[in-house]
């Protein structure tokens, strides 16, 4: 929120250390906003968004279509991937599916040991 006039954002995913600790977002940096940001770029941005926004929402079916928008517009998105993959999990209900009573935010246990690839 404070950097959100200088540099153009994308949420990723939320994460959280502990099951009882509150959950954090996680950002990508686009660019910097006096960088000019295509328009197709700002509409992976937004369909990313209105997807993660669904996904919060449980609602797996209508998430999984706005993450594979974002697909088409830029095949390969690791983020977008990972969400399609989460949500058809949950949407399964192998991946712990939350009771719609429950409030969840969307927040995933960050695993313990990190891999990078």
């Amino acid at each position: 929120k404070e950097t959100a006039d200088e540099f153009v954002w994308r949420i990723l995913d939320r994460v959280k250390i502990s099951p009882s600790a509150p959950g954090f977002s996680i950002y990508e940096l686009v660019a910097n906003r006096d960088e000019t940001v295509s328009a197709a770029v700002r509409e992976l941005i937004h369909s990313y968004e209105l997807g993660f926004r669904a996904y919060r929402e449980r609602k797996w079916a209508q998430a999984i279509r706005l993450f594979e928008k974002v697909l088409e517009q830029r095949p390969g998105d690791a983020a977008a991937m990972l969400l399609i993959e989460r949500c058809n999990l949950l949407r399964s209900g192998r991946g712990g599916a939350r009771n719609r009573a429950e409030p969840w935010d969307g927040s995933v246990m960050c695993p313990s040991e990190p891999s990078i690839t």
